[in-house]
């Protein structure tokens, strides 16, 4: 099978373990899956796969899998090679859903992925202090773009305590158990449009997320609405206001990335370069605003990330791009 460009990396997962039965993919022990490695084309990822089923073939329980993860992060990215068709061992996207197991292996691989990233990319924080700066006003909400979030966990120090909003979508899952591997607690619902939090378990969420900066969490949420980038919500309006607490808009970026062609254009990590986190200065939402202050401070919560997006992304390409603080 002929590599894949260079230029075009479509990530494959490549993990095993045993299974309780020979015609099932439910394992004997989540917390023992062999999480072999993320490759950048299918053909990497089938070698691996094939040298590691080769090792474990005396245990007949022991299966080893493939996952394409580019369709996860993409579903419109392409299709698959005629050998991954072919091939009686890769799982389709609706199989994956459902397996509990490869969720969360899938979840392991990518906290390890971002992990790797992080380490190996040279942070800049703007502005430099911001962590002496936040201090009097924690616990703080943050608020960050869909597609643009996937360091966020990394911002926390270790004397800090923080829970983020995860949808209850079975994509999900696996971001919890990612977020959850990297030192965050979970909230799981959706953010609220136009401050309809009873749909999609947004009101049991939000409940949640005020009482987490009550008992003295940070909490993370995206401010876009899904399916609509870059066009902040009420949601996250509500939640300050309610709760007394400011908004801090974040946003990080990394020299090296991938962009997908999706609906938040999300950007993909890579390692090995220059990476910037910007923090715009707090929001604060009047507990006796009315719809129209309500409507102002939206408005200046989408203007202040995209502001702290263009700077983030104007550090790591060195373009110029006004200072933050």
């Amino acid at each position: 099978m002929p590599e894949m460009p260079p230029s075009k990396q479509l990530p494959h997962l490549v993990f095993g373990g045993e299974v309780k039965q020979l015609d099932s993919v439910e394992f004997k022990d989540l917390n023992a899956l062999d999480i072999v490695g993320i490759y950048p084309n299918y053909a990497s990822a089938y070698a691996a796969w094939k040298a590691r089923a080769q090792q474990t073939v005396d245990n007949a329980l022991m299966r080893y899998f493939i996952v394409h993860l580019h369709r996860l992060l993409d579903p419109g990215s392409g299709t698959a090679s005629s050998d991954s068709r072919d091939h009686r061992l890769m799982l389709s996207w609706r199989r994956i859903a459902r397996s509990p197991g490869v969720q969360k292996g899938i979840g392991i691989a990518a906290a390890e992925y971002l992990r790797f990233v992080w380490h190996t990319t040279r942070f800049q924080v703007e502005p430099p202090d911001i962590y002496e700066r936040v201090v009097p006003d924690l616990p703080v909400i943050l608020a960050m773009w869909h597609g643009q979030h996937f360091l966020m966990p990394f911002i926390k120090l270790k004397q800090h305590r923080a829970k983020v909003l995860i949808s209850r979508h079975r994509d999900g899952e696996m971001n919890a158990v990612a977020a959850e591997r990297l030192g965050i607690g979970t909230i799981r619902g959706s953010g609220a449009h136009n401050g309809e939090f009873h749909k999609k378990g947004g009101l049991s969420a939000f409940t949640e997320m005020l009482q987490a900066l009550r008992d003295g969490y940070a909490v993370a949420l995206t401010a876009d609405v899904p399916k609509v980038a870059r066009v902040a919500g009420l949601g996250i309006v509500k939640l300050a206001q309610m709760s007394g607490r400011p908004i801090y808009p974040v946003a990080m970026a990394t020299q090296r990335r991938y962009q997908l062609n999706s609906w938040d254009r999300s950007a993909v990590n890579l390692p090995f370069g220059r990476g910037a986190t910007v923090v715009s200065d707090p929001i604060r939402v009047p507990a006796e605003a009315d719809d129209a202050v309500l409507e102002k401070v939206r408005r200046d919560v989408e203007a202040s990330l995209n502001a702290a997006t263009e700077r983030a992304y104007a550090l790591v390409d060195r373009r110029q791009g006004r200072a933050r603080g």
